[in-house]
């Protein structure tokens, strides 16, 4: 069965996947490779590395790149394997320590439903690089029902938002990230704590019309508060969220804090700034 077809199958499929799953799984069938290689994944017309084996977290971080950057570079969906001063415009995408290879292989998915684009920077055969982007399509699979309807970007971009006045009454939450993190240490790279913080702090913006969501420094702890509705609605709303991002293992392991915001603040920049989350 070709990759098309093998696509199509996996898109169709109506299953519940998680976040600390998706990861887990992955890194157990990414530690059978000695090579490196990850997986760009579009969101919102720009690919980021989500499945990556073997690069640094900084390389992640400057893998957002343009569906015109892919378009004019990799021509088709055919395996492309560059070497010497065809290499120059992609070093761009990795960090120092990372950009010290050779050879680059590429493949872009032709399917639009399931758009991806493979990399490795080892020596590649084309047939085993056809093998591993079959068993690789599960997850993809998994990382597009899972951000499904989210506006997906970096956490740390978020920002947040004067928008309730002394007269409405502002609700604050902390979510607690330290136990899941320690919890899942040893299965996941650094980059996939950052992936999860981007997708916690984009599923709360999404659902919260009017509040806000961010991180602290720490990247241990997310912030959410609303002017809408009751303050129980808003702790629901973050239950929800999290019971649909995450296995109930794990769940259970994020603690959900109300913060009480002293009467007459003037805005929500004001509020984070008393507990340093500005």
């Amino acid at each position: 069965m070709g990759l098309y077809r093998l696509a199509c199958t996996y898109s169709n499929r109506e299953n519940v996947f998680f976040l600390d799953t998706l990861f887990v799984d992955f890194h157990r069938f990414a530690d059978e490779s000695r090579n490196s290689f990850a997986v760009f994944v579009e969101f919102d017309g720009n690919f980021r590395i989500v499945l990556n084996h073997g690069f640094n977290a900084e390389t992640v971080r400057k893998s957002v790149s343009s569906r015109d950057f892919w378009d004019g570079t990799v021509s088709d969906s055919g395996w492309h394997i560059l070497h010497g001063d065809s290499l120059t415009g992609f070093y761009q995408l990795f960090s120092r320590h990372d950009s010290d290879f050779k050879t680059l292989c590429i493949k872009k998915s032709s399917v639009s439903a399931l758009p991806f684009i493979f990399i490795t920077t080892e020596p590649c055969n084309e047939t085993d690089s056809e093998k591993k982007l079959v068993r690789l399509l599960p997850f993809i699979e998994q990382t597009y029902s899972i951000t499904a309807g989210l506006r997906l970007k970096a956490a740390k971009d978020f920002v947040a938002e004067d928008v309730f006045t002394q007269e409405r009454n502002p609700h604050l939450y902390f979510l607690r990230l330290n136990k899941l993190f320690e919890a899942l240490f040893a299965y996941l790279y650094p980059s996939d704590f950052n992936f999860i913080c981007d997708c916690l702090c984009s599923a709360l913006k999404t659902k919260l019309k009017r509040g806000i969501s961010g991180i602290s420094d720490e990247k241990t702890l997310i912030y959410a508060g609303t002017t809408d509705g009751a303050a129980e609605d808003l702790y629901r709303d973050i239950q929800k969220i999290i019971q649909k991002l995450f296995s109930p293992r794990y769940t259970s392991l994020i603690r959900i804090e109300k913060v009480d915001v002293k009467p007459g603040s003037p805005s929500w920049t004001h509020v984070l700034k008393e507990y340093d989350i500005s």
